[in-house]
């Protein structure tokens, strides 16, 4: 075959741009894994047994996706609503691409709807991506239960809603059905501690909330939280129920962990919470004894000049027990203890908050001071002025040294030797440490008044800066009182905790579910930004 010479020139023009195209091809490149799958396995409805059927007969269905599946924890995460006869469990399955689940010989309910609940069971093979929410809803009658609760789900203590807590309602309607049976319905919450409960038969229920790391849906663990309502639901075609529902975990058996003994004159004990019923007592031979509570922690500080042994009765629920206090270590204690102040920081020059004053901090409990040995000279003319000296009345060892302070002003403290005295008899020798008055100016005070207070309750008024407890007030018998804070840091995080103190006793209790005690109420309020030399008002009401 002859060709021309146009016909050579376009042959030509088409093998170079052949040869170009190919060489591109065939270039090494950096290979890239594209976009990270977040996408879960959708449904193929085409190939899956049809949702929400009427007069359903079948024992199988199967649910189709469109990519390959793992199965994970299915004995916990996939559940029957109600649940089946026998306390039989489905059978799941994985063909595939295909979910199958098998209910089983026993005999459905009539007229009932059924919910298949799939929890987190159903990932897809390559990414780990979960179905979420999904419900696979069937009636063996001639129609779908319709009814439907929504609600809330917070934490008792802090107000925070919780997520993945299960809501959880029982036809059964006794007292230990929480702890026995799987529920009859049940949901679980999302991010927003948000719960919806949807195809529900008219009835009477018993209502719950759970939280639990061991997904039985039973409350049998200790360290679970529950949460539940006073009284029952009664759900008919016209209720309309929105519910919050506040989770708390139960006050566990006191128990004493373990018992220690420093030098002679201390002994500390640790509990699995704190204390504050445990009840402390002891032979009373005219020791000198202090005891002080410090979170899980219950100290005892001591002195016996005899070289008898007595005994410490540590009572918590229905345990005693017994120590046996002797004198080994006593001479040696006293050959090398001294009493000293552990927060000096000589050579440096404190800052004194007006409001707060100088506060020191000492090994052991203090017993006596002799003011007399106390000098606080002002200015650079060494004026002596008389501060008032107290010991803090909950913890000995902190003495407190308060004065009308000039801002701006240089202080020196001097400590001569008998000034102090601690529970040992022990004297300190001597202290001396300069300080520099702040203004109160530099500092923020919080005037809060509450109001619309049950006069026949006790409250507990706590101030907060961050976690930490600056304040702590209790007040009783009144529909509005005020308080007054000077002296405070500045700042923004600062909050306000009102508990509401339904057993009088001075702090926030947990609730019971065997006592039919639910947790005692609090509300946390934020307040406005603390600024210098600025007086915040605030209004706070008392109700709940």
């Amino acid at each position: 075959m002859r060709f021309g010479n146009k016909a050579l020139l376009n042959l030509g023009i088409l093998l170079g741009l052949y040869t170009m195209l190919w060489w591109g091809c065939a270039q090494v490149g950096t290979l890239t894994g594209g976009e990270k799958d977040t996408q879960p396995p959708q449904i193929d409805s085409l190939k899956s047994t049809p949702n929400y059927q009427t007069n359903f007969k079948e024992k199988t269905f199967e649910i189709t996706f469109d990519e390959w599946l793992t199965l994970k924890d299915v004995y916990n995460q996939v559940v029957v609503s109600p649940p089946l006869k026998g306390g039989g469990r489905a059978e799941v399955s994985l063909r595939k691409k295909t979910v199958v689940v098998d209910l089983g010989e026993e005999d459905l309910r009539p007229d009932a709807t059924y919910i298949i609940n799939f929890g987190e069971a159903i990932t897809d093979f390559t990414a780990g991506n979960e179905v979420k929410n999904l419900r696979f809803v069937f009636s063996t009658g001639d129609y779908i239960d319709s009814l439907e609760m929504t609600g809330t789900i917070v934490d008792a203590f802090t107000g925070k809603p919780v997520e993945k807590c299960l809501f959880m309602l029982y036809d059964n309607l006794s007292d230990t059905v929480v702890r026995k049976d799987i529920p009859f319905y049940f949901s679980k919450t999302d991010e927003l501690g948000n719960f919806k409960l949807q195809n529900i038969k008219a009835d009477t229920f018993k209502t719950f909330a759970l939280l639990s790391t061991d997904p039985n849906y039973r409350y049998d663990q200790a360290s679970e939280q529950i949460g539940f309502v006073d009284s029952f639901i009664v759900l008919h075609d016209s209720a309309r129920i929105n519910l919050q529902l506040r989770i708390f975990q139960e006050n566990p058996r006191l128990i004493l962990n373990k018992k220690e003994k420093g030098s002679f004159g201390f002994h500390k004990f640790l509990y699995n919470q704190t204390p504050y019923e445990a009840q402390l007592t002891y032979d009373s031979l005219g020791q000198d004894f202090i005891q002080a509570l410090d979170q899980d922690t219950l100290k005892i500080w001591y002195n016996w000049q005899n070289d008898q042994s007595w005994k410490v009765y540590l009572q918590q629920d229905t345990t005693l027990d017994t120590l046996v206090i002797d004198t080994i270590g006593k001479s040696s204690f006293f050959a090398n203890a001294k009493l000293r102040n552990t927060g000096n920081n000589k050579g440096s020059k404190q800052k004194i908050n007006p409001v707060q004053g100088i506060n020191l901090q000492f090994n052991y409990p203090l017993k006596s001071i002799d003011t007399t040995q106390f000098f606080l000279l002002a200015d650079t003319t060494n004026i002596r002025v008389f501060p008032k000296i107290k010991i803090d009345t909950i913890d000995q060892r902190k003495l407190h040294i308060q004065y009308p302070w000039e801002a701006g002003l240089d202080y020196q403290l001097q400590v001569f030797p008998g000034a102090l005295r601690d529970i040992y008899g022990l004297t300190i020798d001597s202290l001396e440490q300069n300080f520099i008055a702040q203004s109160a100016d530099d500092f923020g005070i919080f005037t809060i008044n509450l109001a619309e207070m049950d006069s026949t309750q006790q409250y507990v008024f706590q101030l907060l800066k961050g976690e930490k407890v600056l304040k702590e007030e209790i007040t009783a018998g009144q529909s509005k009182y005020q308080f007054v804070y000077a002296g405070l840091g500045l700042g923004s995080d600062y909050t306000v905790r009102l508990i509401e103190d339904r057993i009088p006793n001075g702090r926030w209790d947990t609730g019971s579910y065997d006592e039919k005690r639910q947790p005692e109420r609090l509300r946390v309020i934020p307040l406005q930004e603390l600024r210098a030399n600025f007086e915040s008002k605030e209004t706070i009401s008392g109700k709940f």
